[in-house]
């Protein structure tokens, strides 16, 4: 029987149907479901995400006066650790102090009401998109259903739905975010020293770009696995289903070698992802810290060359002079901003693709003409609240009388 062995579910040899591109619908599409409220609170979610933005660079902007604040001398004018009266120098811990604590407190309101306000209008508008989803449904007739698999349309509005709350959710405070947390980092750090705020902006690129390729690899290899272990499931579901001709024909061995060849393929794919990724979060980290320590050297030069100037005699004992605090802050501030500014929008803009992606296909079924069994139902968009969309359902278990049954013949 070894002359008769083969394999029923080869997946090398079965071509696969080439997937369309996926069509998007435009952006103002997805606030097709919105009422006033809804644009209202979604517009002041992404203002407080603007403010939560603008204020996280601030943490490090601050760090140059709080170097100030720990090495001021004492109010006799001799230096730590010498012992003597600090009033002054107390004030100004304080001031400082007070400073990270309202910045604090303005992040976190900024932050919890932004995601309140997003969340509730994002999740406003997918009930209503849930529920005239359905209504269309019920709306159509056996030709319809005919045509489209009852077994799919529940999982897609579900699937859907969630695509589409998360693009018009919490992602767009996110982006909002982003975006000014980047522009305020760049305007803070060159207040600061403009001279460090331009050497680190010719690194960043370098670094955004590793960042952008590593992830795109990435990306591209965790397609490959899945669909490698995508066949490998095939090769087990098919086997299985036909395992009365596989044991007949002693297709056993030719089927686990299918299996394995899939399965080892993915393994090794996946260790390539784990190599790319280790290689790309290295040389991410190499760009970073031969930036920061760019900007240590050339700062420490330009700390000197200011000193040499007599710019602390303005106010002593560090004046108008750059120091190592406004050295420190600038780099931090920069590198703050852009990482974790410009290094989150690539998961926003994925979000905002697959959510204009999902509304759609939910729009596709919406702008559907309803059969003509059920043009005597009519709802409105104030039937679909949860009372009215009751008794539409109510009305849908009536009985239906035929009442010129020879119209029929």
């Amino acid at each position: 029987m070894d002359d008769y062995s083969i394999s029923v579910s080869s997946g090398d040899e079965s071509v696969e149907p080439r997937k369309d591109e996926e069509v998007r619908a435009p952006f103002i599409a997805l606030f097709r479901f919105a009422r006033p409220y809804d644009i209202l609170a979604t517009t002041m979610a992404m203002v407080l995400g603007a403010v939560h933005g603008s204020c996280m660079p601030m943490a490090f902007f601050f760090l140059s006066d709080l170097y100030v604040a720990i090495y001021m001398p004492n109010d006799d004018g001799s230096l730590p650790p010498v012992d003597g009266p600090h009033s002054i120098r107390n004030a100004k811990v304080q001031e400082v102090g007070l400073t990270y604590v309202l910045l604090a407190l303005v992040v976190l309101v900024a932050r919890t009401g932004g995601c309140y306000l997003v969340i509730k209008a994002a999740d406003r508008q997918v009930v209503a998109a849930r529920r005239q989803y359905f209504y269309q449904i019920l709306m159509q007739g056996p030709s319809w259903h005919d045509m489209h698999s009852a077994a799919e349309l529940a999982p897609a509005l579900v699937q859907d739905t969630h695509l589409f709350r998360d693009g018009i959710g919490e992602r767009l405070v996110d982006f909002t975010r982003a975006c000014f947390m980047a522009v305020s980092a760049t305007v803070l750090a060159c207040s600061r020293d403009w001279k460090v705020s331009i050497l680190m902006a010719i690194i960043m690129p370098i670094a955004g770009m590793c960042m952008a390729l590593s992830v795109e690899v990435v990306r591209n290899f965790s397609t490959v696995v899945e669909a490698c272990y995508s066949k490998a499931g095939e090769v087990a579901v098919t086997a299985t289903e036909l395992i009365k001709t596989v044991t007949s024909f002693n297709g056993q061995r030719l089927e686990l070698e299918s299996f394995n060849g899939h399965v080892d393929e993915a393994h090794l794919n996946a260790i390539q992802i784990g190599v790319v990724a280790g290689y790309a979060t290295g040389l991410i980290n190499t760009v970073l810290i031969t930036g920061m320590s760019l900007g240590v050297y050339f700062g420490s030069q330009w700390v000197l060359q200011d000193y040499e100037t007599d710019c602390w005699r303005a106010s002593p004992p560090f004046g108008t002079c750059r120091t190592g605090g406004t050295i420190l802050s600038a780099m931090y501030t920069i590198i703050w901003g852009f990482t974790m500014g410009l290094g989150t929008m690539n998961m926003c803009f994925t979000a905002f693709a697959s959510a204009r992606a999902a509304i759609h296909r939910i729009v596709a079924i919406l702008d559907e003409p309803r059969s003509a069994t059920s043009q005597g139902l009519r709802v409105g968009s104030e039937d679909l609240k949860p009372e009215r969309f009751r008794q539409c359902l109510v009305k849908l278990r009536e009985p239906v009388t035929i009442r010129n049954p020879h119209a029929l013949t």
